[in-house]
């Protein structure tokens, strides 16, 4: 590794559709908004070209992955590659014949985004009546075929208790992990940001403490990138690491992600910054010679490059782009507070 290079990512996040099912309060990528498919030829060129550059694990996400005309296609085609796979999902539209193609398709993990413990909370920040009770269903039928759950709460407007019920719930139904992750100021958060209210973010990092120590050994406690360069250093870098997974944000050094229509983006949450497209160019040369991607693995930022921890965190990205500048200062920094 040199200036936070390396040959490939370690893993990739693929978005073969931008429809959805729910209309979230907390969506990073608008989805919903227009019905875009990639082609299955499209994916599966795309696929071939990172099994190629030895990536080795792929995470499909969406919109909502399970609306892909050829979501098993391309499931069977990285299995055949020898690609891990694991699927982000509401899980609506789970079904005991889907859950079992998961099973048979050896897809290694489901991350399920949960928002509250009822249904009142979970429907209003989804925008859609009744579709807690169908990701409930969901998730009885991933349990049923023993796969892997991991529940994803980003913090919005629930209530610091209902965040740490949450968390419980994971625990109660047997997921491997919870993981946290920050509201981000992109796609239909960007116009609802407000619903974070900066004052009680102190309380929610407290009790996400407080679960990580209760259910060591038990259950993960993990954070999204954005959440945890708001909790602390200590929780995004260790000595015990290799040096490739102390780079605190992994945007473009060990991960991006792929949009629907080519794109090829820095991670799945900075969607308005593209780095190329696959359509016209081959993975390797965006990967390579990108100028965002070079810029951001040297860390030459506007305020981060002043900090001594800058090639250990970098900022958030999304962020500093927020306030008008992808290079600029992430006002959410642990050490700003």
């Amino acid at each position: 590794m040199k200036n936070n290079y390396i040959s490939a990512p370690i893993n990739v996040t693929m978005k073969f559709t931008n429809a959805c099912n729910l209309r979230c309060l907390h969506c990073h990528s608008k989805s919903g908004e227009s019905k875009l498919n990639m082609s299955k030829e499209t994916a599966f060129n795309i696929i071939k070209q990172l099994r190629e550059n030895k990536v080795f694990g792929i995470n499909i996400s969406g919109g909502e992955p399970l609306l892909y005309p050829y979501f098993f296609d391309v499931v069977e085609y990285m299995n055949k590659l020898g690609i891990r796979v694991t699927v982000s999902t509401n899980a609506v539209l789970i079904t005991d014949e889907i859950a079992k193609r998961m099973v048979e398709n050896q897809i290694k993990g489901v991350q399920v985004s949960l928002d509250g413990c009822n249904e009142e909370i979970h429907d209003k920040i989804r925008n859609v009546k009744g579709c807690f009770k169908k990701t409930l269903n969901g998730i009885e039928l991933l349990k049923k075929y023993n796969i892997p759950i991991m529940l994803v709460t980003v913090i919005s407007n629930q209530t610091v208790e209902e965040y740490s019920n949450i968390i419980d719930f994971a625990y109660k139904i047997g997921a491997k992990a919870h993981k946290t992750n920050a509201m981000l100021p992109i796609g239909n958060a960007k116009e609802n940001m407000n619903l974070v209210e900066d004052k009680f973010l102190s309380k929610y990092i407290e009790i996400w403490k407080q679960k990580r120590n209760k259910y060591s050994g038990k259950m993960e406690i993990k954070g999204e990138m954005g959440f945890l360069m708001q909790v602390g250093l200590e929780y995004y870098h260790s000595k015990k690491n290799p040096n490739i997974l102390n780079v605190g944000c992994p945007a473009g050094i060990t991960t991006c992600a792929i949009l629907e229509n080519g794109d090829i983006v820095p991670c799945s949450f900075c969607v308005d910054t593209v780095c190329g497209n696959l359509k016209k160019n081959n993975f390797k040369d965006i990967w390579d010679n990108s100028e965002i991607f070079k810029k951001i693995r040297e860390r030459n930022f506007d305020v981060c490059n002043k900090c001594e921890y800058n090639k250990y965190c970098g900022g958030c990205r999304v962020r500093a782009l927020y306030k008008g500048n992808l290079y600029g200062e992430d006002s959410y920094c642990w050490k700003l507070k």
